[in-house]
């Protein structure tokens, strides 16, 4: 764990290489950035303002280790002092400030369950430290993960990130781990074997919440069962592994406007919350508590069609945007493709692009009713629509964005605690 005043770089040659006294650092000149070379002289260039692995003290250079072990820091100023003699020599000292792990912010708030972060989490502080040019590693990426943001980056299971800033002084967490979890008031822990969690993207709320607390509390939509696209794969008893979802209420969960769309000529079914089950589709009652479970069947295909609804509308738009836009926003360690941040960005710019080209309204606009003229809905998808929902260089690909959970056969529609709305 860093701590102040005990931070050392390490050499093989030199392994009680002492810290650096307030007079030294004065002495030395500024730089931009310096260069470490390893065993087979690969030079590694280090800059103020990156983000880097440092070796931990007590770690001869040159060990194998996990890339989530290593302490992580930010290079604030750099200095050094060139000594002459038989070898011109230069000794380089960064000043830092340190990314806490979980582990290590223990040691500062004593009720702090490091339980609820993964290895690559870390936590911005207020500590700074001098730190030998011996000790770097290499420079790294250090994401952001905030838990309201639409346009949240992708973050791999093997990337560094931050959610929280670390006031040792103060000993406290910001934003406070609970402030804006789940009803149950506990945080994302993306490394839990069973976690999933749903997004309402909708202004008036922003929040994730875990599909258990979902199903315990009964937030299930009373509706026909969404579209399934099946995976390839099966289970021992040939039964899908996972489903892909495609539902169009779904789809008009807005996440610019707390109002209710409507697509052309489409019905939207109302939130059932421990109510008597539809007999429509295939909804099925859970033995256990008697909630409503939707359960996989394509009846956007038949119905709808027949009646003239959301699948005439939809069927204008290129299929893998309407799939994109279709999915629950997710997250957690069962949609393995999500990462740790899930699904946000992808799908809110699907729908927003798909509620663009349909120039879909609510009710209170223009005093429309359930059912309006379509006849501006028939516009076409943009050519590089994909490159819009996606971006240019994705560092993830659409179908990994698509919903399937492991070890469930159907996705329910689950409905906001708060706004009613499907998620």
């Amino acid at each position: 764990m860093p701590k102040r005043g005990t931070k050392k770089g390490k050499t093989a040659e030199d392994p009680e290489y002492r810290p650096l006294t307030d007079a030294e650092w004065n002495r030395m000149l500024k730089y931009g950035a310096f260069r470490v070379s390893d065993d087979v002289k690969n030079e590694y260039r280090f800059s103020r303002g990156d983000t880097v692995t440092i070796l931990p003290h007590g770690i001869a250079p040159g060990t194998d280790m996990v890339q989530s072990d290593y302490w992580v820091a930010e290079i604030l100023e750099i200095r050094g002092i060139t000594y002459k003699g038989p070898e011109i020599s230069t000794d380089v000292w960064a000043n830092v400030r340190w990314w806490y792990s979980a582990k290590d912010v223990t040691g500062v708030i004593q009720s702090f369950d490091p339980t609820k972060c993964s290895p690559y989490e870390r936590m911005h502080s207020d500590h700074t430290d001098r730190v030998s040019s011996q000790a770097f590693n290499e420079v790294v990426k250090m994401k952001k993960l905030c838990d309201d943001d639409l346009e949240q980056p992708y973050i791999s299971p093997n990337e560094f990130y931050s959610r929280y800033d670390l006031n040792r002084r103060g000993k406290r967490l910001e934003p406070t781990p609970a402030g804006s979890s789940c009803t149950c008031g506990a945080p994302y822990a993306y490394h839990d074997s069973d976690t999933v969690m749903h997004f309402c993207p909708r202004p008036s709320c922003r929040r994730w919440y875990h599909q258990t607390c979902l199903l315990d509390a009964g937030s299930l939509f009373d509706v026909p069962a969404p579209k399934v696209q099946k995976s390839s794969g099966k289970s021992k008893r040939g039964r899908p592994s996972k489903a892909a979802t495609v539902s169009p209420l779904l789809l008009l969960t807005s996440p610019d406007t707390s109002a209710t769309l409507r697509l052309p000529s489409a019905r939207t079914p109302c939130p059932a919350k421990r109510r008597r089950m539809s007999t429509r589709g295939s909804a099925s009652v859970s033995p256990q508590k008697g909630k409503v479970i939707v359960t996989p069947e394509d009846l956007l295909e038949d119905s709808d069609r027949e009646e003239g609804g959301s699948a005439g509308a939809l069927d204008r738009l290129p299929s893998k945007l309407v799939l994109l836009a279709s999915q629950p926003i997710v997250r957690g360690t069962l949609f393995t493709t999500g990462g740790v941040s899930g699904n946000v960005r992808p799908v809110v710019r699907a729908r927003r692009l798909v509620h663009e080209i349909l120039e879909l309204r609510s009710d209170e606009e223009d005093n429309m009713s359930a059912e309006y003229n379509n006849d501006s809905a028939g516009v076409e998808a943009p050519d590089d629509w994909e490159e819009r929902v996606m971006g240019l260089q994705p560092e993830v690909q659409l179908n990994e964005c698509v919903v399937k959970i492991q070890g469930q056969r159907s996705i329910p529609v689950f409905a906001c605690p708060e706004c009613g709305s499907a998620i």
